[in-house]
């Protein structure tokens, strides 16, 4: 194992340092997002329903560079989550699938964010920074909430 280790010392030194950079900015970056996000934010309809508004090209361009901007973290989120390296590896996936588009994405949101535990540490981090709690989402005929 040390001779693993030691011939690829390079390779372990890069994502160590991935790892403390990821650490880094999500500690910056969730707080960041929670504080900024409007108290209806969970009741709230899908906001990217308005890109229809805009050019389709515009839409597409959009997309693809989510998409490659979050691809790459979703690859080093898996690699970060392997056992033998320390890291963000968790935090760094749910970053890159914030930041991507795909289907069902916002209801995956929403749904995630008004789990009763997560709304508490939400408005947790509000409280901490002298905001508003956020809402929590309105509960739809069916008992789904957040749904669109």
């Amino acid at each position: 194992m040390w001779d693993w280790a030691s011939e690829h010392a390079d390779w372990l030194a890069i994502l160590g340092v991935s790892s403390a950079v990821m650490l880094l900015g999500s500690a910056l970056a969730v707080p960041w997002i929670v504080l900024r996000l409007p108290v209806d934010a969970l009741r709230r309809p899908n906001p990217l329903n308005t890109w229809g508004q805009h050019h389709p090209v515009l839409r597409v361009l959009v997309m693809i560079t989510r998409n490659l901007i979050g691809l790459p973290l979703l690859a080093i989120g898996i690699v970060l989550s392997v056992p033998l390296v320390p890291g963000q590896g968790l935090l760094t996936i749910l970053l890159a699938l914030l930041i991507m588009e795909f289907p069902g994405k916002w209801k995956l949101e929403h749904y995630v964010a008004s789990r009763p535990f997560v709304l508490r540490l939400l408005n947790w981090i509000r409280r901490k920074g002298h905001r508003e709690e956020l809402l929590p989402a309105l509960e739809r005929p069916g008992g789904a909430a957040g749904r669109e």
